[in-house]
């Protein structure tokens, strides 16, 4: 009988889910990733930490023990919905309390959409130190599948000569004091980079190779690039001599097209089918460093060298010794398909309906100066700060509207519409990342939003935007997912200056669903690290619209640029 239903199933495509079981025990070791000796951290003694592999349906449960020795931690499920499921989102201060050092933390999450998502700290810059991995959630009935031979999985993230914890972790709890950013030294490709020169090192330095990623002339292969670095704005991908498909983002299948190189914005995931058509021979991997800002004066410039090296990585056929290509890595690389073109030519392949909305708010970004050397970030006029007792307990609790004027209320089934707009007068890209949800991107652009200019009937659907420095953007959600979510910039360092809100979708109707299961910790399961008085409820109201920046604070950065130039 069994086995006429596993038959029956095969025949009909379906996949019975399973429940899938993973512990991560996570703690600082010793590395090189880049050559470089220093603290790492790592999930299993493995860096990058190891992959969860999944099928639709499947019910995932990820038993999480904290070894960081002094330092509390999360683990955050960047891309996966957590439907009606908002206390499975990890997200110090917003849906849980901290996990704390010796302690364990239980996370049950469900895998409802099939797609290329992943996983990272979401306390301090842990994540920048390795405390992160992949996702790979398969569909049975993928319309690719039968279109390519096997997935490679490629991660691109930024990394510093020193660890980025140490030093932040206490400004989770203090974001008006800023934190100083750690200077990025170079790319990881898969945990590895391109290799310090220790006869220049003044530290303990051992020469490493960089990741070789094999494959077999005539197969082709799905790519599941994925952008987690900390700071980053986006890294152009290509492989020379290669031409890859575009099928999927975020999740989302789209309309294919054909790209030799692609920007992959912070927190964005792109999958690309390679076929292995060139000669057998090694191959650059090249991950181009990019960004941007917007100054007074001058009016524009890429910010690209200030940023650290290039990602590089090999690709080797594998009838060849691999090794570093003979070849210089491209100069310059060829057809781009660039940051932000994505929302104006991504179509996806099943579009959503756009409504009009219910409610609208602005989202105003302003960092002046002085500020903008170590911050905060302002956000309609205020500091986003995380909530010392978990806001979903003081929902629980009867709180309502907004801490510091930054959760916002919201009815389930609204469509909420956010008006984004870098307001400057210091501009930098922002990767905007919504969780629980996948916004649909009604439109982006320089400069300052013109109500007058038609958004989009078909937008592109992603839970992670890079926006231009000094530019706008629109999106809009239907608001089925209820519980409190963030909506922050994913750059480390603006979320850590303050750059983020909560979005929260049907307070009244959170103790319907809240806590999950009877073992869930709560709150007074864990001592206060740092004491401060439950806020009290407030009410919000809708953001105003953006103004000018002030005329001293553009005054004021002309000067210090000219102090600097000079």
């Amino acid at each position: 009988m069994k086995l006429g239903l596993c038959v029956l199933f095969a025949l009909l495509g379906v996949a019975a889910s399973a429940d899938m079981y993973y512990e991560f025990v996570v703690k600082w070791q010793m590395g090189y990733p880049n050559g470089i000796w220093r603290n790492i951290i790592t999930i299993n003694d493995q860096f990058p930490g190891p992959p969860i592999i999944v099928n639709v349906g499947d019910t995932v449960t990820v038993n999480v023990t904290n070894r960081l020795f002094s330092e509390v931690m999360t683990i955050h499920w960047h891309g996966i919905l957590n439907t009606y499921a908002a206390w499975a989102d990890g997200s110090q201060g917003v849906t849980q309390s901290p996990i704390l050092p010796g302690g364990t933390w239980i996370y049950h999450w469900k895998a409802e959409e099939a797609g290329t998502y992943w996983y990272h700290s979401h306390i301090a810059a842990q994540y920048t130190d390795g405390l992160y991995g992949a996702i790979v959630i398969n569909d049975p009935n993928d319309r690719y599948k039968g279109r390519y031979d096997e997935d490679r999985i490629i991660m691109i993230a930024d990394w510093s000569l020193y660890d980025t914890t140490i030093g932040v972790t206490w400004r989770q709890y203090s974001f008006t004091d800023g934190a100083a950013n750690v200077p990025i030294a170079g790319t990881l490709i898969n945990g590895k980079g391109k290799q310090w020169d220790c006869t220049t090192a003044c530290r303990k330095c051992n020469q490493t190779s960089m990741t070789y990623i094999p494959v077999t002339a005539g197969k082709t292969y799905r790519l599941r690039v994925l952008n987690v670095a900390g700071e980053t704005g986006w890294f152009s991908f290509s492989i020379p001599s290669h031409q890859m498909t575009l099928i999927n983002s975020g999740g989302v299948d789209v309309a294919e097209t054909t790209v030799g190189t692609i920007d992959v914005g912070l927190g964005v995931r792109v999958d690309l089918l390679l076929t292995a058509n060139q000669p057998p021979d090694n191959y650059w991997i090249q991950a181009r460093v990019g960004g941007e800002t917007l100054l007074p004066i001058p009016p524009f410039f890429n910010i690209q060298p200030l940023l650290g090296q290039d990602g590089l990585a090999v690709l080797y056929y594998d009838t060849v010794t691999p090794a570093p290509p003979v070849a210089a890595p491209a100069a310059v690389l060829p057809d781009p398909f660039i940051n932000n073109q994505m929302v104006n030519d991504l179509i996806p392949l099943n579009p959503p309906t756009v409504a009009d909305p219910t409610v609208t708010f602005w989202y105003n970004i302003t960092l002046p100066p002085p500020s903008w050397i170590r911050g905060p970030f302002l956000v309609n006029g205020v500091v986003f700060e995380h909530f010392h007792v978990p806001l979903i307990w003081q929902i629980l609790a009867g709180v309502r509207g907004s801490l510091q004027s930054l959760v916002y209320d919201v009815n389930l089934n609204d469509d909420v519409r956010f008006i984004i707009q870098d307001q400057g007068p210091f501009n930098m890209s922002h990767p905007m990342h919504l969780h629980g949800y996948k916004y649909m991107v009604l439109g982006s652009g320089r400069g300052r939003y013109d109500p007058n200019v038609p958004l989009k009937t078909v937008p592109w659907l992603t839970d992670s935007l890079t926006m231009y420095a000094g530019g706008w953007a629109v999106i809009q959600i239907h608001a089925s997912n209820p519980g409190p979510w963030l909506f922050h910039c994913h750059n480390d360092y603006h979320f850590l200056w303050g750059l983020g809100m909560v979005l929260s979708v049907e307070p009244d109707g959170v103790k319907n669903w809240f806590p999950p299961t009877s073992d869930f910790p709560l709150y007074d399961d864990y001592p206060a690290m740092l004491p401060r008085p439950c806020p009290s409820a407030t009410t919000i109201l809708a953001s105003p619209a953006p103004v000018n920046a002030p005329v001293w604070a553009v005054l004021c950065t002309v000067l210090m640029l000219c102090v600097l130039l000079l």
